[in-house]
């Protein structure tokens, strides 16, 4: 539907979760919970700009336990409703117990994530 500038909206769990796991493909992490939020920004010259607030949790390959939190700004193209650029920047943690040589070791840790993406259509 139609969304003003200002107005925010939530973008259901599934739809989230789907979208990450199609993302990240079979040996990727895997969020079983999550939540994210859409702001419309503006409107520039026939582009709408979207700032999506995203928080998921779930588990690495490798069983760690992992939460993402990031904010993504999205350039849109508001009359074909195509996607042109994704920019994105937040924080990930990771927990949990690790094999290292036969000892399992408990690891921890806080990482910084930065994403970019840019979309061209023939």
């Amino acid at each position: 539907g139609d969304v003003s500038v200002g107005q925010s909206w939530e973008i259901p769990e599934k739809e989230l979760l789907e979208d990450w796991a199609k993302d990240q493909g079979e040996d990727g992490m895997k969020m079983s919970s999550g939540s994210a939020e859409g702001t419309l920004k503006g409107i520039e010259e026939k582009i709408a700009i979207v700032v999506y607030v995203v928080k998921m949790k779930g588990k690495t390959d490798n069983e760690m336990d992992s939460t993402i939190a990031m904010t993504v700004t999205a350039r849109i193209d508001h009359t074909t409703g195509r996607m042109l650029s994704l920019n994105g920047k937040g924080k990930m943690t990771l927990s949990g117990e690790m094999e290292q040589g036969g000892q399992a070791m408990e690891v921890s840790g806080n990482f910084s994530m930065k994403m970019a993406e840019t979309y061209s259509y023939e």
